[in-house]
């Protein structure tokens, strides 16, 4: 029986939303996951800036197949934001 190749980007069963969130945002502010705490603010506690932050909001389209308007943006200030404005979007 062949055993699956995992990469850091393919979930797991074990894997819940905030996580796969946290993953996501770690990756793309270039910080350590276990740095991100739900109520860490993206720019003023880890620096994002306004790119870094689209690229937040594509990325989570792509791995939850939503559509996310980017007047969505000043909401996702934190993980609880990213959550909130992930279950009002759109599936694709």
């Amino acid at each position: 029986m062949r055993s699956a190749v995992l990469t850091s980007a393919t979930p797991t069963l074990t894997d819940t939303r905030t996580e796969r969130i946290i993953r996501i945002v770690a990756e793309h502010l270039e910080v350590d996951p276990a740095e991100i705490g739900e109520g860490d603010l993206f720019v003023e506690d880890h620096g994002a800036d306004s790119m870094a932050l689209i690229d937040v909001l594509a990325a989570l389209e792509r791995e939850f197949r939503v559509a996310i308007d980017q007047e969505e943006l000043p909401k996702m200030v934190d993980v609880r934001g990213v959550r909130a404005v992930l279950d009002a979007a759109p599936p694709w």
